[in-house]
């Protein structure tokens, strides 16, 4: 905890502001370093908030402590990653152009947060920089692909390809469209599945059962890709097209397919 506003400090400290401004922060530092506890971590966001208050134009503040703010409680429970994205949030506010921010940001909101689509929205803003490697565009695609969000991921990634500079990105941008078509097909099958199970309290005998109960059209069932549909064990609706569903991978997951040159390995 911090015991004083900054306010208060700018005002009773103001000839030498640089000066405290300069200590605080160096207090800062050294609580990164030493945090361990989901205590110690929580206090990270005062002294993060407190030394940008006292110093708005501190940029590399924002994102050091934003960056090791977030607490692994469990092996699949992280804290904080809200309060990492407030102070990047702010960081924004004063920096509005920092890449570096932009992505940390979508990263919390995928890793943390769990909420693909609004990381997608994330990442494609950041995309539109142009320092952005293109990576940053087919996460973007992916997330909101797997968000649900499959029509602005379509518009995103047709948007990264018009603007493309190189080959390699018109093949991985071709590729992620001609997945995102398929992604929304996979997508209607499976909200037609959950209707069929809720209506029937079984599983359906095929694809096509789907269809002669009208819960699906024909045409619902031709795959963009030119794949072969089906419903996999877990009773998810596949491609044979593609290896794996849309969706991101965390580190030192295998990636079941990755784009031509950038994440994927598919022919153009």
């Amino acid at each position: 905890m911090v015991p004083v506003r900054p306010e208060v400090v700018r005002r009773l400290a103001a000839p030498a502001l640089p000066l405290v401004t300069e200590l605080f922060w160096l207090r800062t530092v050294n609580a990164v370093g030493a945090a361990q506890s989901e205590s110690e971590h929580r206090a990270l966001y005062d002294l993060g908030r407190f030394v940008t208050e006292l110093d708005p134009r501190l940029e590399g503040a924002y994102w050091f402590v934003a960056i090791v703010l977030p607490f692994q409680k469990s092996r699949n429970q992280w804290l904080f990653g809200d309060l990492s994205n407030d102070l990047i949030t702010r960081g924004l506010e004063a920096f509005p152009t920092n890449l570096k921010l932009k992505l940390l940001r979508a990263y919390n909101t995928y890793f943390y947060l769990h909420r693909p689509a609004e990381a997608g929205h994330l990442f494609s803003e950041a995309a539109r920089d142009p320092a952005a490697p293109p990576y940053v565009g087919l996460l973007a695609t992916r997330l909101l692909g797997e968000g649900g969000d499959v029509d602005q991921g379509l518009l995103v990634a047709q948007t990264l390809l018009e603007s493309a500079e190189s080959d390699e990105e018109r093949v991985a941008f071709k590729f992620r469209i001609r997945q995102l078509q398929t992604e929304r097909v996979l997508q209607r099958i499976d909200a037609a599945l959950a209707r069929f199970r809720v209506a029937k309290g079984r599983e359906p005998l095929s694809l096509y059962e789907i269809v002669s109960e009208g819960l699906l059209s024909p045409d619902a069932l031709e795959d963009p890709s030119g794949g072969h549909l089906y419903v996999d064990g877990e009773g998810n609706a596949q491609s044979d097209a593609y290896l794996d569903r849309l969706r991101a991978y965390m580190a030192g997951e295998q990636v079941p397919g990755a784009a031509p040159g950038l994440d994927e390995d598919h022919d153009d």
